[in-house]
């Protein structure tokens, strides 16, 4: 890395030269950019190398799993079971032929059909009565079912490629959100027993963000790294300390005996003691301005 610092410097004071005899502005612009693309990079090197090393965050569509909050896959109804509409003249499905009950069953439904019927059956398991179609916790069921259903590979090159789709699985994630949040506010029960049937991770709206700049993240990972030196460096500061205190409290001790024994020596009041430390002297008697004025009166008076 020095060595392609020392060419590129080399370089640009080459061309600096050169663009001094020419005269030239183009020159110089073009020696001070790849001086500093150099010294950009040398910095970067230079910060990877103390293990410190960014990555862009990988931006995740709002209809993944890990963003939207679904915990578990699509449910997929039994292929072999009769459409939504079949279910009120099943005593004419049982008794037709296996072949017109395959072409009636959900495998040669259309997509459509097959989603109302896995709605209805998680509908079984939220509603609060059959005919409980409207609420939001029944809304927020059904799109729970259709968002889990296009949670796939498929699903997801399909709108990498249709921006439309890929704005109908934003707008269903959206809706679901804002159903949520209004449940949230008005019956938190609620709320709290459909996250738990539907399993799902609710994640607040975020007020505070913004684009992601490589420059910030390094200062804050070099802030990080420096926090994390400046705390181990304390810890084995601090372990060392702890290994030396019984040295230190023997030799403590010793220093405030030869002290001790030298104040009484010298016949000097002895303000040490070596089991407890300095001895404190007794604190004066506090004087008040009331005891200060009347004082002298209240003591004539006694006499």
């Amino acid at each position: 890395m020095n060595k392609n610092l020392l060419c590129a410097s080399i370089s640009s004071t080459s061309i600096f030269l050169n663009a001094a005899r020419t005269c030239s502005c183009k020159t110089i612009v073009s020696g001070l950019s790849a001086l500093s693309l150099v010294q950009t990079r040398g910095l970067r090197d230079d910060l990877k190398a103390r293990g410190i090393e960014w990555k862009e965050p990988k931006k995740l569509e709002l209809f993944r799993p890990e963003k939207s909050g679904d915990l578990e896959p699509f449910r997929a109804p039994d292929l072999s079971r009769p459409t939504e509409l079949m279910t009120y003249a099943l005593s004419e499905y049982d008794s037709a032929p296996p072949d017109v009950q395959k072409l009636l069953s959900l495998e040669y439904a259309s997509l459509h059909k097959f989603l109302k019927v896995a709605k209805l059956d998680m509908l079984r398991q939220t509603q609060r009565h059959q005919y409980d179609t409207g609420s939001l916790a029944a809304k927020i069921t059904q799109l729970t079912v259709s968002i889990r259903y296009h949670q796939n590979e498929i699903a997801y090159l399909m709108a990498a490629k249709d921006p439309e789709m890929r704005h109908r699985m934003h707008m269903r994630v959206d809706r679901r959100k804002k159903y949520l949040r209004r449940l949230r506010h008005t019956d938190y029960k609620q709320f709290e027993w459909l996250l738990e049937k539907l399993n799902l991770l609710y994640k607040p709206r975020v007020m505070q963000g913004g684009p992601v700049y490589r420059y910030d993240s390094l200062r804050k990972l070099v802030n990080m790294r420096c926090n994390n030196l400046r705390k181990a460096k304390l810890a084995a500061y601090k372990a060392k300390l702890d290994s030396q205190k019984e040295e230190y409290q023997q030799e403590k001790k010793a220093t405030l005996q030869w002290i001790k024994e030298t104040e009484e020596k010298l016949g000097i009041p002895v303000t040490v003691d070596p089991e407890t430390g300095m001895i404190e002297p007794p604190l004066p008697e506090l004087v008040t301005i009331t005891k200060r004025i009347f004082g002298p009166y209240w003591e004539d008076k006694k006499n």
